[in-house]
């Protein structure tokens, strides 16, 4: 009965995956209205379906059970970083509720997909989809950037404040996609990226690798008319880490953590030592760390509660001599302790260990293998450029790299249940 009413309810997170592409929204820049992404509210809608569907077909609440158990990890995640905003919001400060109203949608997704894909067929539909969407956003951020032509969004470009190669700060012709900044299109095309390299390893016809390769130069195009040299570099860190899942197998994980802080770091080191206009972006960067670490260190009850944007707003005004006054550390591992407490960094950390040191690329079913190789490499690479973009900001990315945490537990899942 389940599998009869999946099928018929996957197309609920195709619609969502498709969704996930650009930032559309309701309400917004309607005074006194909350402004919603589609996205989430599909999402909400996708929960409403599924608890009708409990209450005509009860038979199905273990299903749903194990969903939300196989997803633990994203839920306490979720758990911490509501109960930190909500005591943060009894002292007075609101600003980790509406950060929470973002991150919320994008944890659910993970329950949701896991109850609604079944098969292996459909891990492969919804892997195939996220690199399809992430082609077509790079077609249009490469029209953008070739011709400053079609914009979904109005969008005045010359405020988006984005740097170019040669340290000038770009004034048209800029790669968005369908976002409302560069940043965001080159987030949502390192997995794409991965996928894709992945994909033209597995598949045997040369015109499909032909075509994959065409793939990739396109995506790499639009990397370069959005100016988003980090989604670059960190989609290259994606590939070689999918690699490394596929070659070395259980041991990939162990390295990957060890390498990982050093590459962090020797990045960091390289920018701030370098005298590259192009690189000093990095400058700001660390002085809005500073500002996130005063912050901290004398926040008192707040570093356990977050809603800290007042208090980020006001240290990035000294640290950065007024330059850049940010509510956010432009770093997502800051801003999830900025949001909504330190136990929601542990528990974030957590996660993503065990993402990466998870044995399940091992399995003897090369579908799956290359699913999950890829997966597990562009959750690296996602993970290495949060280190330097709010992307614990807005649904969309967030929903994104939560996506790909649900596809690895159903492969896990439907790994486990064929031994």
């Amino acid at each position: 009965m389940k599998e009869e009413n999946n099928n018929r309810s996957f197309f609920i997170v195709i619609f969502i995956f498709i969704l996930m592409m650009g930032e559309f929204r309701i309400f917004s820049g309607i005074s006194g209205m909350v402004s919603f992404t589609v996205l989430e509210l599909a999402i909400y809608f996708g929960f409403a379906h599924v608890f009708l569907s409990l209450v005509a077909n009860p038979l199905v609440i273990p299903a749903w059970r194990d969903a939300f158990f196989e997803s633990k990890w994203v839920m306490l995640y979720a758990l911490l970083a509501g109960i930190g905003s909500a005591l943060a919001f009894v002292t007075g400060a609101a600003s980790g509720l509406q950060a929470f109203k973002d991150v919320l949608p994008a944890c659910l997704l993970v329950p949701l997909v896991l109850f609604l894909t079944d098969t292996k067929k459909q891990l492969w539909i919804l892997f195939l989809l996220l690199i399809v969407l992430g082609l077509l956003s790079a077609a249009m951020g490469i029209m953008q950037g070739l011709v400053g032509w079609p914009y979904i969004f109005d969008v005045d470009v010359g405020t988006l404040g984005k740097m170019a190669l040669d340290g000038s700060v770009l004034k048209s012709n800029v790669a968005i996609g369908f976002f409302r900044h560069p940043n965001g299109l080159g987030l949502y095309l390192v997995f794409p990226v991965v996928g894709l390299f992945m994909l033209a390893l597995y598949v045997r016809s040369i015109l499909f690798k032909a075509l994959c390769v065409i793939g990739l130069f396109l995506m790499f195009t639009a990397f370069y008319y959005a100016q988003t040299k980090g989604a670059f570099i960190w989609s290259l860190v994606g590939i070689a880490c999918s690699l490394a899942y596929l070659c070395i197998g259980k041991n990939a994980g162990r390295f990957i953590i060890v390498l990982f802080p050093l590459l962090i770091f020797s990045i960091v080191s390289f920018s701030l030592s370098s005298t590259e206009h192009t690189l000093s972006t990095m400058q700001t960067r660390y002085q809005l760390w500073q500002s996130a670490i005063h912050v901290f260190l004398n926040s008192d009850f707040k570093f356990f509660t977050g809603s800290l944007q007042f208090e980020m707003l006001r240290a990035s005004d000294y640290y950065t001599f007024g330059k850049f006054i940010y509510p956010n550390a432009h770093n997502t591992y800051l801003n999830i302790v900025i949001n909504y407490g330190i136990f929601s960094l542990f528990a974030f950390v957590f996660l993503f260990s065990h993402i990466i040191l998870e044995k399940i690329s091992n399995t003897e079913d090369k579908e799956l293998k290359y699913i999950v190789c890829a997966i597990k490499g562009g959750i690296v690479g996602l993970l290495g450029i949060y280190f330097f973009e709010p992307a614990a900001a807005g649904v969309l990315i967030q929903a994104q790299f939560f996506a790909l945490v649900a596809i690895i537990y159903k492969a896990r899942s439907i790994i486990r249940n064929e031994k």
